[in-house]
């Protein structure tokens, strides 16, 4: 039995009695659909993971939440760990879907029932399970190309100035896209900034580009967020180019040759308006 199933069956015997804890959360529960995701549905399982859980209930029944909590979030804990449940509502799930938001579509996808109430939510863990589609492949890979690049030229001038602080907030957005580049061109949907690069790790181009991150992660250590210099001399900016290399020839060996793939500065318009619009 793997973890998630390990914690689901602890959880769905103990259920009853942690969601008394919470009056606002008893009032709605019988009628609930609860899902655990997060961490545990990924397989780790450590003294610093805990136990995230969706309650999913109607607008009307969020609103008794509402009446009766200051807030949707509520605390546990179960045999030592920790954990918390979510009220959220049915139609926020589903438009997650429908907007094609790829960090809430990736807890869906690993998402674990403890209790199914509500009708549609099962059809929604179906739906978000499916493959990533060529049209949403395309729209993120425009979109999270752009980004990156961008960002990478943001740090240009801090490098030449050595301004260490505009230099970190460059790069941790620029290799923030790359990883999200990288996993659409996986076909993944990416989760959210904390598992990026766990994620990347179970997936081929991620792990191509790995090396390059270690060698910033190691670049950083040895000073070169503050190095004054040239910004192609920098070893930093080095190694995010042999990421961006990674990329394109990744995204062209899945047919994905686009003009903005290279003159991404030309196609502002287009990347920023690629995603608008696209279902999953």
């Amino acid at each position: 039995m793997d973890v998630a199933a390990q914690w689901a069956e602890k959880l769905k015997t103990s259920l009853p009695s942690l969601l008394a804890e919470h009056a606002a959360l008893a009032a709605v529960a019988e009628r609930a659909t609860i899902l655990l995701h997060g961490s545990t549905c990924r397989g780790v399982d450590d003294d610093f993971s805990d136990l995230d859980l969706f309650v999913v209930v109607t607008d009307a029944d969020l609103a008794e939440v509402d009446r009766l909590s200051p807030t949707r979030f509520f605390e546990f804990v179960l045999h030592g760990k920790k954990g918390h449940f979510n009220a959220i509502a049915l139609e926020e799930l589903a438009s997650g879907l429908d907007g094609c938001d790829l960090p809430l579509i990736a807890e869906l996808h690993t998402a674990h029932p403890i209790q199914d109430r509500l009708d549609r939510v099962m059809s929604l863990l179906e739906r978000a399970q499916r493959p990533m589609s060529a049209d949403v492949q395309r729209a993120f890979c425009c979109y999270h190309n752009y980004w990156m690049r961008a960002s990478h030229r943001a740090a240009d001038n801090p490098m030449e100035r050595g301004d260490g602080v505009a230099v970190l907030l460059a790069v941790g957005q620029t290799v923030a896209h790359a990883l999200r580049l990288a996993l659409v061109l996986d076909g993944v949907a990416y989760p959210y900034e904390k598992w990026l690069h766990w994620e990347s790790l179970r997936h081929a181009t991620g792990r191509r580009i790995a090396p390059a991150i270690a060698q910033i992660l190691a670049a950083a250590q040895d000073g070169a967020l503050v190095l004054a210099g040239p910004e192609r001399d920098n070893p930093i900016s080095q190694s995010l180019r042999e990421i961006r290399t990674v990329l394109v020839d990744v995204a062209r060996g899945q047919g994905i040759d686009e003009p903005w793939l290279v003159k991404w500065w030309l196609y502002i318009d287009q990347a920023q308006s690629a995603t608008k619009g696209m279902r999953w």
